[in-house]
Order: C-alpha cells, then sequence, then structure tokens
C-alpha cells in the first residue's frame, strides 16, 4: 500500500477480503482511509495479515481537519479539482465533521471547473455548521462569478459582503472595480478609490491597469492617457501590461510617435516589450497609412528573438496589400505555418482583398474556391469579397449562387452583399432584374440602401441611356420611403 497523508491508493483486492465490520470500501472505489464517526479513536492505521495471505487495513482513526485540509489542498493545487471535490464528497457521506477550510477549498475546486453554482450551495452547508464564511471565501465566488462572466451577480455579493459585517480586503475591491469595468460602469469603479484609501489601503498597479482598460473600453483614450501620466508622476507600480494599454490608448487617438517613445520607460524598468506590444505598434501605424513604416518594423522584429502571432503576421500582410505587394503577403504563409499557426479567415480575406486591388479578381476567385474545400472559417465579409469579384468579371450569376453557402453558414446577407450584386446586374445590363431586385430590397424592410448607394446606381443607368430603370429606381426609393437626395433628381433631370 502506497500512502499519501490521509489519502492512500490501495492495490484492489477481493471485496470478500473485507470483514464486514471494515469500514474500508472495496479499495478501487475510494481512496480514503477514514473510520466512521461512530468510533473515535485516535490511532493510526495498522496492518494485519488475514488468513489468505493478503494485507488488510483496519482504520481506527478519523484524521483530524489539518491533515484533512492539507491533503485536499495539495491534490486542489496540482490542478485534480475533481478529484479532491470526490474525496471532500465522501467525507460528507461518512459524516466527518469538516470545518470553514475544507468548505472554502471545494468552492475553490468548483470555482476552477466553472461549476460556481455548486460553490454557491456549499455557503448553506457553512452555515449550518455554525461557522461564517469569511472573505476568502467570497473572493473564490467572486473570482468564479467573473470567470463565467455572471459580473452582476458578483457585483450583488460584493455589496452583500458588507450588509454581513465581513470587512472587504484590497484584493475584493480590486474584483469589484474590475466588475464595475466590465459592465461599462469605469465611474462606479472609480467612485471605490475612496473606500480603498479609507481602509488604509493604496491602490497599486493592477488596480490602476484595471481602471486604464476600463476607460480604453468605453472609447475613453484621452481620460486614460491623463490617468496615465498621473501614474507616471507618482511612485506607483506599471507593469508591462499597463504600459501595454497606454501605448493601445495613443495609437487609439492617433498618436502612435508617443506610444514609441514609452519603449524607453518600458525598458528602463527593466521589462522587455513582448508581442503585445509591438502588434500594438504595428495596428496604430497601419491606422495612420504609414504601412511602410509598420513592414519596416516587421521585418526587424523577424530579426529579433521575439514570438510573433498569427494576428501580428495578419497585420504584416495587411500591410503589404496596402502597399500593393501582395505577393509578399502571400510569402508569409510560409513563415506563419512554420510557427505553427493555421491562417484564419482573417488571414484570407486580406490576402482577397489585396488581390482585388491588384485587380487579380481570377487569383482572388481561385483561393476563395480553394478555401472553399478547405476547414477555414469564411464569414459574411469574405463572401460579399467573392461576389464583388464574380460581378468584377461579368459572372454576377455565380455571385447570386453564394446567396446559399451565406444562408447555409448561419449569416444573413446585408446592405453591402445585394449592393454590390446590383452593381453587377446593371454592369452586365441585366436592368430588369436590377430593378426588381431593388424593389424587393425596399420591401424587404430589412436591407434599406439609402441615396449614398443607390445614387450612383441611377447616375450609371442615365450615362447608359437607361432612363426608364433610372426613373424607376427612382420611383421605387420614394415609395419605399428612402427620400431621394436632390442629386438624384439632378441627375434625371440632366439626361432628358
Amino acid at each position: 500500500m502506497a500512502q499519501i497523508g490521509v489519502f492512500s491508493v490501495i492495490s484492489p483486492m477481493e471485496s470478500a477480503n473485507y470483514r464486514k465490520g471494515n469500514l474500508l470500501s472495496p479499495p478501487h472505489l475510494s481512496y480514503f482511509a477514514l473510520h466512521s464517526h461512530s468510533s473515535f479513536g485516535r490511532k493510526r492505521l495498522s496492518k494485519q495479515k488475514p488468513r489468505s495471505g493478503n494485507l488488510r487495513l483496519v482504520q481506527d482513526d478519523v484524521p483530524t481537519n489539518k491533515k484533512i485540509n492539507k491533503a485536499l489542498a495539495i491534490i486542489a493545487k496540482s490542478g485534480k479539482y475533481g478529484k479532491a471535490l470526490s474525496h471532500f464528497n465522501e467525507l460528507q457521506l461518512k459524516e466527518i465533521e469538516l470545518d470553514l477550510y475544507t468548505f472554502s477549498i471545494a468552492i475553490n475546486c468548483y470555482c476552477h471547473l466553472n461549476r460556481v453554482g455548486f460553490g454557491l450551495s456549499l455557503l448553506g452547508g457553512i452555515f449550518k455548521r455554525g461557522y461564517t464564511p469569511n472573505v476568502v471565501t467570497f473572493t473564490t465566488l467572486l473570482n468564479g462569478l467573473i470567470a463565467q462572466d455572471k459580473i452582476a451577480e458578483a457585483l450583488s455579493h460584493f455589496d452583500k459582503l458588507q450588509l454581513q459585517g465581513i470587512q472587504h480586503t484590497f484584493y475584493t475591491f480590486n474584483i469589484a472595480i474590475n466588475c464595475y469595468c466590465r459592465m461599462n460602469r469605469v465611474g462606479f469603479g472609480f467612485s471605490l478609490l475612496g473606500s480603498i484609501f479609507k481602509r488604509g489601503y493604496m491602490p497599486d498597479g493592477v488596480t490602476f491597469t484595471t481602471l486604464l482598460n476600463g476607460l480604453i473600453a468605453q472609447d475613453k483614450a484621452d481620460e486614460a492617457l491623463s490617468l496615465f501620466n498621473k501614474l507616471q508622476l507618482q511612485d506607483i507600480e506599471q507593469n508591462l501590461y499597463t504600459f501595454n494599454i497606454a501605448i493601445n490608448c495613443y495609437c487609439h487617438v492617433n498618436r502612435v510617435g508617443f506610444g514609441f517613445s514609452l519603449l524607453g520607460s518600458i525598458f528602463k524598468r527593466g521589462y522587455t516589450p513582448d508581442v503585445v506590444t509591438f502588434t500594438t505598434l504595428l495596428k496604430g501605424l497601419i491606422a495612420q497609412d504609414k504601412a511602410n513604416e509598420a513592414l519596416s518594423l516587421f521585418n526587424k522584429l523577424l530579426l529579433q528573438d521575439i514570438e510573433l502571432n498569427l494576428y501580428t503576421f495578419s497585420i504584416a500582410i495587411n500591410c503589404y496589400c496596402c502597399v500593393n505587394r501582395v505577393g509578399f503577403g502571400f510569402s508569409l504563409l510560409g513563415s506563419i505555418f512554420k510557427r505553427g499557426y493555421m491562417p484564419n479567415g482573417v488571414t484570407f480575406t486580406t490576402l482577397l482583398n489585396g488581390l482585388i486591388a491588384q485587380d487579380k479578381a481570377d487569383e482572388a476567385l481561385s483561393l476563395f474556391n480553394k478555401l472553399q474545400l478547405q476547414d477555414i472559417e469564411q464569414n459574411l465579409y469574405t463572401f460579399n469579397i467573392a461576389i464583388n469579384c464574380y460581378c468584377h468579371v461579368n459572372r454576377v450569376g455565380f455571385g447570386f449562387s453564394l446567396l446559399g453557402s451565406i444562408f447555409k453558414r448561419g449569416y444573413t446577407p446585408d446592405v453591402v452583399t445585394f449592393t454590390t450584386l446590383l452593381k453587377g446586374l446593371i454592369a452586365q445590363d441585366k436592368t430588369v432584374e436590377a430593378v426588381d431586385l431593388f424593389e424587393k430590397m425596399v420591401n424587404d424592410g430589412k436591407i434599406k440602401p439609402d441615396a449614398t448607394l443607390y445614387g450612383p446606381f441611377i447616375n450609371r443607368l442615365c450615362k447608359m441611356g437607361n432612363m426608364g430603370a433610372a426613373t424607376s429606381f427612382l420611383r421605387i426609393a420614394e415609395e419605399g420611403g428612402l427620400k431621394p437626395d436632390t442629386m438624384a433628381y439632378n441627375v434625371i433631370i440632366d439626361h432628358l
């Protein structure tokens, strides 16, 4: 028998080898070497040799809570939460007296298994035994609720703590601030700073990083930067994650140069910029139409020992497509595969866009058809590009045939889809079908093109000399309550 603490791994034995009074269940069903509550000795496990010659255990002891908790904690810390809960449940079945710490371990295990409801149900057992859950117990539950995106419920329990006379800790306040930020109520998060100071705590880097994230989520980049600059003046810890958020803020307000200036501060504090840092800067350069600078940075990263992820490569591919060097974008696919990543729908959609921009519709369609044969994600945007390709090569019928595939994948064609098809029909002089499609779009009510979308079609029809179709478009728009603008009327009048 190999024994670890109070939980023993016992080699299987025939149940016949167990006397009727033996309280151990068949070893292959139980890890416990525990005595029933009816006999309360404090002796150690003893070994006896039965007549059969097999080793049998005789248990005359109920381990102390300290030993039980230590054993459960070891199992839980090793990540075997299910096994720890199995032992916990067996202890309850044997009616062993458990303490608050035992219940806290079980609650923690349930939370790690995303079964926070079971964790909450144990509170009844805690109160039943005369214990009062402490802040550690509730903090565990708060974390479990947040992990399951039950933010409002977590905040509700946070408020109940105060009513039950349980003092919040600094860690509990940080959790509550995170909850408010995730609910886009960052103002309430800031309001908790007063309570933190009142209790003698000092907000740390985690507190302010959470608030920075909350401001960014509410598109308040300027306020986030103001807070970050104040932190720079204070003796408050800032880690790489905090700096990455600040860099993202600068990129968000088109001040990528200030983002680059923070690299010095990062190195000064002993951190090394990571893939998130540089990917954010690449994204910022792209947003400011500095594709060549972005590519220069990307190529430097390739020479450094910095782990680049799929998102970074997708940004680089987008850069190459922006500067009409889609071939270089395709060349990066090899590097993506080499690093063990699998290009996704975003990667290939970017390449499709790049091919279209270089007037290579046939190559784009060839790539799209290959994607259809592979198990690669394709979203509505990808299909809209493919439809545009078909219309570009005067094969609008194939564009319409993709509508079935769009519905099959659970997407709903949008105004871009149908506007592209309208353009394709008009380009192929299929004006009757174009008018019918436009009328269905307007009458459907779900997809209503505005004047900026159908105005160019009226102009195109007028230039083609098809005044009948142009006036039909205008009539359908008026009847559908789309209110054509003055330009649409002027175009028709000019061509009369």
